[in-house]
């Protein structure tokens, strides 16, 4: 009773029915898919309608009611408001500001989010380093108060609020766009709640100036049979310091600005062999213990079982052999993007491949025998069969 009273038995039947429908959906989803032809109505009208406004559509509501009323706004939302309430998963929600698990996801998402997870949102024609920055900051976004823009600057701005804008678009024009939400979505609660083991914040504010010094490179050429060099030794730095730091390799303090180092850099996992990997990875490790860091990884990323059972657009590189790659790079002496050609995927897929299972070195080539030899025999039978018993290297 009273001026709020419907003018009408039909109205008042219309309300009931109304709420009837969305009250006696199975989830929220339905509840929301029920309820959304009169928000569509409210807009319409003139009535703004936006996560913010519809906050003031009753008091004392519960939390639960409050999830039906942003899931009906699902499709009328820009992605970023749609992973930041959630509105397309199960409990959609209103973040909460200053939490201690806004700042723990912070300090646990790297500039350059994760390759064994970013690869499998790669989208075609689309640049794999400008979508790993633009995913760390929509992970950021997800469930969170914080805008694309304060994302960015507090990911050390190696991108830009309206390159990931255009991003986020990119990846909710494809057709595999409800699970690229719920990849997103799961990555984000599985930082919120289960322990990293690298703190990026940290790694980014380090001094890189004393990564890899040249006695160490000196040592690990000589040892590996790698062709030193000073830029051979500052792609090889600046690839380790990306790989520790999570920054682009053009941030490090030994990257040069030309095209040439640019394309030595992106070319850098064809010359990798395993020795040579794991005399990277020592040099990175020695490099955390020098900054009180080692009990660190030197690298580590969420499960990628945090993904299972979606359809994403990226290469599944389950199903790549990697000594077809092998064979592709060392015996075809295919290029990179040919060797992606052959094998029906992207370079982004085959660059990853070649860094974390580097191609074994043919020992055909010549000038590697001798660091070949060295790496199979300990010394003093070294000694013996080529001083003594002047067998040559190759014997």
């Amino acid at each position: 009773p009273g001026f709020m009273a419907p003018r009408s038995a039909a109205v008042t039947a219309v309300g009931v029915t109304a709420a009837i429908t969305v009250l006696g959906a199975a989830d929220i989803p339905a509840a929301g898919a029920a309820l959304r032809w009169l928000v569509q109505g409210s807009r319409h009208r003139g009535v703004t309608v936006s996560p913010t406004a519809i906050s003031s559509w009753g008091k004392g509501t519960s939390a639960a009611f409050a999830g039906v009323q942003l899931s009906a706004l699902d499709p009328l939302l820009h992605p970023s408001d749609r992973l930041r309430y959630r509105t397309a998963t199960g409990n959609p929600g209103r973040p909460v500001a200053g939490t201690q698990t806004a700042l723990q996801r912070f300090r646990h998402t790297p500039a350059l989010f994760w390759p064994e997870l970013s690869l499998r949102f790669a989208l075609p024609r689309c640049h794999q380093q400008y979508l790993r920055a633009a995913l760390s900051c929509v992970l950021l976004v997800t469930g969170a108060r914080a805008s694309l823009s304060q994302a960015a600057d507090l990911l050390g701005a190696v991108t830009s609020k309206y390159r990931t804008s255009r991003f986020l678009q990119l990846l909710a024009a494809d057709p595999h766009w409800p699970h690229i939400f719920t990849g997103i979505t799961r990555v984000a609660d599985y930082l919120d709640t289960h322990h990293a083991p690298i703190d990026y914040e940290r790694r980014r504010g380090l001094c890189y100036e004393d990564l890899l010094p040249e006695k160490a490179w000196t040592h690990l050429c000589r040892h590996t049979g790698t062709l030193a060099g000073t830029r051979k030794a500052a792609v090889a730095r600046s690839v380790l310091f990306e790989r520790i730091s999570c920054l682009p390799a053009s941030r490090a303090p030994f990257a040069i600005d030309d095209d040439a180092f640019r394309a030595s850099l992106a070319s850098f996992p064809a010359y990798l062999t395993p020795q040579l990997a794991a005399g990277l990875q020592d040099a990175a490790q020695t490099f955390l213990h020098r900054h009180r860091l080692g009990d660190e990884p030197v690298s580590w990323h969420p499960p990628l079982t945090v993904l299972s059972g979606l359809e994403l657009p990226g290469p599944d590189l389950g199903r790549l052999k990697i000594t077809d790659v092998h064979q592709g790079v060392r015996q075809g002496q295919m290029t990179l993007q040919e060797t992606a050609d052959q094998f029906g995927t992207t370079i982004g897929a085959v660059r990853y491949l070649l860094a974390e299972h580097p191609a074994p070195r043919d020992l055909r080539a010549d000038g590697q025998i001798s660091a070949a030899t060295r790496m199979a025999l300990p010394r003093h039978e070294l000694v013996e069969l080529y001083v003594n018993q002047r067998l040559s290297l190759r014997e």
